[in-house]
């Protein structure tokens, strides 16, 4: 039986002073993000658990590898980072896209409601329902009115203005000239206001 430790495999203690120092390190990750109150506001709790998770893993493999590996692990993380062109590095530019998407969403839905019921006019309420992601960074306002007193409805606004106007700072409006208006303030956007 040989005594001589195997090159291929680490010790047991390299592999719990990887645990430690990945754990220690990737705890700093956690305190550093705490700083910024926009990160959990923006994203969702399973991508920051999922990001968490793989920097732990990342720091583990970093820690327990010699220096040849370090460096295969550092080269094989730039590749794969340059290789996700993808990866939005806004995450504020990507709310207010999909709360674009969605507020045009629901306009069309208001408007195909309208068409289906052309005596009625436009819905007392919203036939399409705004995402929870959606109303977790914004106030959603639908209101309509009438141009004629007898006649149908036919005004609407759908107003989209953020909660965490430090995180999100650009309001939406839709109505029924089909445009998409926006104002940076705190203040709800209008018609008035220029369109997207």
């Amino acid at each position: 039986m040989s005594t001589v430790p195997n090159r291929h495999f680490p010790p047991l203690r390299s592999w719990l002073w990887a645990a430690v120092w990945s754990t220690v390190f990737a705890g700093f990750f956690l305190v550093v993000r705490k700083t910024d109150t926009c990160f959990d506001v923006v994203n969702s709790r399973e991508y920051i658990w999922t990001i968490t998770g793989l920097t732990w893993v990342w720091l583990y493999l970093f820690f327990l590898f010699g220096n040849r590996g370090r460096l295969i692990l550092l080269g094989c993380s730039i590749l794969v980072l340059l290789a996700m062109p993808s990866v939005d590095r806004f995450p504020a530019a990507a709310v207010e896209a999909r709360a674009v998407g969605e507020l045009r969403s629901m306009a069309q839905a208001v408007e195909t409601y309208k068409k289906e019921h052309p005596q009625q006019g436009y819905p007392v309420a919203l036939p399409k329902m705004p995402s929870e992601s959606l109303k977790k960074l914004y106030e959603i306002e639908y209101q309509t009115s009438r141009t004629k007193t007898d006649g149908p409805v036919d005004v609407f606004l759908i107003q989209v203005t953020p909660i965490w106007s430090e995180c999100v700072v650009r309001s939406f409006a839709a109505g029924e000239n089909g445009q998409i208006h926006y104002v940076i303030s705190r203040c709800p956007a209008t018609k008035a206001d220029p369109a997207i």
